[in-house]
């Protein structure tokens, strides 16, 4: 029996890279995205962070079991909103937007189909995120709103490992670090990183396919970089 992954981001650069390894390696995969687009996936659906019950309408449409859900979507700048560099430039909708993307609606993700991983042997659901999230690791400053809701993800992530567990004794809930990649979040901010530090999408989905292929449920409710190193939140 073919094996379901859901890609919830699977029009971005890592969402589609990643997706594509999967699809070649016999997976039936199925792709939500905020965007429109169905390029290379057996299924499709469009959902709004705005609108939960375009996730629940979503769901109810998946097979009955998957055994990867990778959560592929975040949100650092826009055209509008750019990353603050002092407290001075904390927006309210700015604050709110980051949240909505970086953190709540991953969530809604998890209420809606975590328990579709409940009939496999070793599930994994995995959401990017960003080393900037991590509190002990912060050295720099600014970037108030996008460090705080992955911050919060972390958090979010780690109590879902914790309830998981009790249940899902086989189950890893686990944050990715997909490094620098050469897609719109990074590009206006790409000036300073060196060149053998920049991935292509293609390269970050091989190292998080990598990741995610070897995790166990030893490694549930930690955060993880691209080349598997844990990153103390």
């Amino acid at each position: 029996m073919s094996q379901n992954i859901l890609i919830v981001g699977a029009s971005g650069g890592v969402g589609r890279a990643l997706g594509d390894i999967y699809k070649a390696k016999g997976y039936q995969l199925i792709g939500w995205s905020r965007a429109n687009t169905n390029q290379n996936l057996d299924r499709y659906h469009h959902i709004s962070f705005e609108k939960p019950e375009s996730i629940e309408k979503a769901s109810l449409s998946l097979p009955p079991a998957l055994s990867r859900i990778v959560v592929c979507t975040g949100f650092l700048h826009d055209q509008s909103l750019e990353p603050e560099k002092t407290y001075k430039q904390l927006d309210v909708k700015h604050m709110q937007h980051a949240f909505l993307i970086n953190t709540i609606g991953p969530m809604l993700v998890a209420k809606a189909v975590f328990q579709k991983l409940k009939a496999l042997q070793q599930g994994v659901f995995a959401c990017l995120s960003a080393r900037v999230g991590s509190i002990s690791d912060n050295r720099l400053g600014g970037w108030y709103s996008y460090r705080a809701s992955k911050s919060a993800l972390h958090q979010m992530m780690k109590t879902l490992s914790i309830e998981a567990a009790r249940t899902h004794k086989s189950m890893a809930v686990i944050s990715l670090h997909p490094g620098t990649v050469d897609t719109q979040l990074s590009r206006p901010f790409q000036k300073n990183v060196p060149k053998n530090q920049l991935f292509s999408p293609e390269q970050s989905a091989k190292h998080l396919h990598e990741v995610i292929e070897t995790c166990t449920p030893d490694h549930t409710g930690k955060i993880f970089d691209w080349a598997g190193r844990e990153i103390v939140p």
